[in-house]
């Protein structure tokens, strides 16, 4: 099970359907006819899909316009600002700090075939998890950003690939592997227990996805699996898909999709809005889809087979109730001070600034209507404004250039 790709009839059009109310999953003109296999938002706006012959498409305008921008890589990308941004290319790691219109390696091993899933818990620690030229998987991890990496774990003779990693701190990670086994660190990576997912069946998992320490999925071949504790103990969620499930997220631990397919003629495309307990199918079609994400909350993005790109536009993101927005702010993107708004001029709130990756960076009470925020000290990239009130909780993204 080394190769997922499948050889496919290559359609000069292709249909979606969609299967949950109007506006929502949309299919935008990617202008190729290869597999994407990755896909990354650092805002609502700013996207990156990765094609597997080894190049770069880029949005800036939430999708409505795809152009390809470099080469590099082929899968598993990970942006950490708008700019600063890694992906995989067989067993290489490389980067781009220009928004991906160049690409440098980073890191590669001639006992590794393949680099198959990338993770950033924080902006200086990033792990990796590799194929090796034999029985072997690798770890791969950098404790600056990205400029260098090490290999710091050889797992050997046990006849099932990594697929999916996943750090929920810099500290805490696991590895899925294609047997149903969840390896877990909590020591960087330096060792490793082994708890297998389905105590009865052996389930390959494709992809996994922590919203919290705690609450964690995994997408498998037949079914959504979940935590509560941390990996010590996983459950088969109800429903079974078919076909096959290859990538999966979550916003929170209630609202998350998955995405996934036969390879060649069908797709697979479902939405939960109560943590996995029942899904909605989202949209059906005839190309698989290989990777899904959501750009906090909203808008989603799903790539996959034939160029594939699906856009979810429902504006709650994958929720669908409305929202009523009770703030603004401005200039967006900022420099060094943003002015909030607030909708209610009485209104007092609570706000918190956080980056792309989740960590805290502002926190402070307003009560008056305007607000000047100081953000010279935060360094270029997309962050979100979080602002509660006694009636409304709302967000907000906006870049710091």
């Amino acid at each position: 099970m080394k190769n997922k790709t499948a050889i496919i009839l290559i359609l000069c059009f292709f249909s979606i359907k969609l299967t949950n109310g109007q506006n929502q999953w949309v299919s935008q003109v990617s202008g190729t006819s290869s597999f994407l296999k990755s896909v990354f938002f650092v805002s609502a706006d700013t996207g990156y899909v990765a094609v597997e012959a080894g190049s770069i498409l880029k949005t800036v305008n939430g999708g409505t316009n795809w152009v390809h921008v470099g080469n590099g890589p082929e899968k598993c990308l990970f942006f950490l600002t708008s700019k600063k941004g890694f992906g995989t290319y067989d067993n290489y790691i490389i980067s781009t700090v220009n928004g991906g219109v160049n690409w440098n390696s980073c890191y590669t091993n001639p006992n590794i075939s393949d680099i198959v899933s990338l993770n950033f818990p924080d902006k200086k620690h990033g792990y990796a998890a590799a194929w090796g030229q034999d029985i072997d998987n690798y770890v791969i991890k950098t404790n600056n950003g990205g400029t260098s990496w090490d290999t710091i774990y050889k797992y050997s003779g046990n006849f099932a690939n990594f697929e999916s990693i996943f750090f929920t701190d810099s500290m805490t990670g696991y590895v899925a592997t294609e047997n149903g086994n969840i390896l877990k660190t909590t020591n960087c990576g330096s060792s490793w227990t082994i708890t297998p997912i389905d105590l009865v069946n052996t389930v390959a998992i494709a992809s996994i996805y922590f919203p919290t320490a705690d609450t964690g999925y995994a997408a498998t071949d037949i079914q959504v699996y979940k935590t509560t504790d941390g990996g010590s103990t996983w459950n088969g969620l109800p429903q079974y898909f078919s076909p096959s499930l290859y990538s999966i997220f979550f916003t929170d631990t209630k609202h998350g999709c998955v995405g996934g397919g036969n390879g060649y003629n069908s797709m697979t495309l479902y939405q939960t809005n109560n943590g996995g307990n029942t899904w909605h199918q989202g949209a059906s079609g005839v190309q698989t889809l290989n990777s899904v994400f959501f750009a906090d909350s909203l808008p989603g993005y799903a790539v996959g087979t034939n160029g594939t790109i699906l856009k979810y536009t429902n504006v709650t993101g994958i929720e669908d109730n409305a929202q009523t927005e009770t703030f603004s702010i401005y200039p967006n993107p900022a420099n060094d001070l943003l002015t909030i708004q607030l909708s209610e001029p009485n209104a007092k709130a609570e706000i918190k600034i956080y980056d792309q990756l989740g960590q805290i960076e502002s926190f402070l009470n307003v009560s008056t209507p305007q607000t000047k925020i100081d953000i010279s000290n935060l360094t270029n990239g997309v962050y979100v404004i979080e602002l509660k009130t006694e009636n409304t909780n709302s967000r907000q993204k906006f870049v710091k250039e």
